[in-house]
């Protein structure tokens, strides 16, 4: 009876075992790539600083997956895959995404940017600014929630946001809180805006103020409007 039993508890806990690690073993999961140093005048590696922390100093650059970095100073941490930049911090992405800053927080696990100071980005024709800029690196997906304005150079157009959400692969804009929309020929402010850039169209939603030649019209309901009337 007891060896019935022994070897019962004993098939219970092989199959226990295996099904633990096929849960770890996802056929999905993909380990990240680690942050590649492509140059760096000086290099220190201090104890002091932590445990395999490089100090860079001078022209340093990286690469992770499609994304090239660029700054005068760094630190490497290559246990945890991050690393934090200063100074004329330049993150190219593609052949379209262009992010400048003078600090850049950088997890290259989560592929995930926190630029701060003098904020700019580049995608093509529009140029954001703001103060604050979060950069989800696998969704082309960028954030500021501190006061931002993106100006297109194709048609003038200069949009203001306390919040603004950039999703790089679909070409759209959401803005959030105190929007405004100025261009040569109209103003228009409301809530909350979502703005094409490729055919150049604002998609407003709710009763908005819109100022055209001086004269002020009001949206009754949901609607679009072109960038140029």
């Amino acid at each position: 009876m007891m060896k019935h039993l022994f070897l019962v508890l004993a098939l219970l806990l092989a199959l226990l075992v295996k099904g633990q690690s096929t849960v770890q073993a996802k056929p999905g999961d993909k380990k990240p790539t680690q942050v590649e140093l492509l140059n760096s005048d000086y290099l220190q590696v201090d104890d002091r600083l932590g445990k395999d922390v490089k100090r860079l100093v001078g022209n340093v650059a990286f690469k992770h997956d499609d994304v090239l970095l660029y700054c005068d100073s760094a630190y490497l941490y290559t246990l945890t895959n991050s690393l934090d930049a200063f100074s004329q911090v330049h993150i190219i992405q593609g052949d379209s995404v262009n992010m400048y800053g003078d600090k850049l927080k950088y997890d290259g696990n989560k592929k995930l940017a926190v630029m701060t100071g003098n904020v700019v980005l580049i995608e093509k024709n529009n140029t954001v600014t703001t103060d604050k800029l979060n950069y989800d690196v696998n969704g082309g997906i960028a954030t500021y929630n501190t006061g931002g304005k993106i100006v297109s150079r194709q048609n003038n157009n200069v949009l203001t946001s306390k919040v603004g959400y950039y999703y790089s692969k679909s070409k759209q804009f959401y803005f959030r809180k105190n929007v405004e929309l100025v261009n040569p020929q109209y103003t228009m402010k409301s809530d909350t805006l979502r703005y094409n850039t490729v055919n150049e169209t604002s998609y407003f939603l709710g009763p908005l103020p819109l100022y055209l030649k001086r004269t002020l019209f009001t949206a009754k309901t949901a609607g679009t409007i072109p960038s140029v009337i």
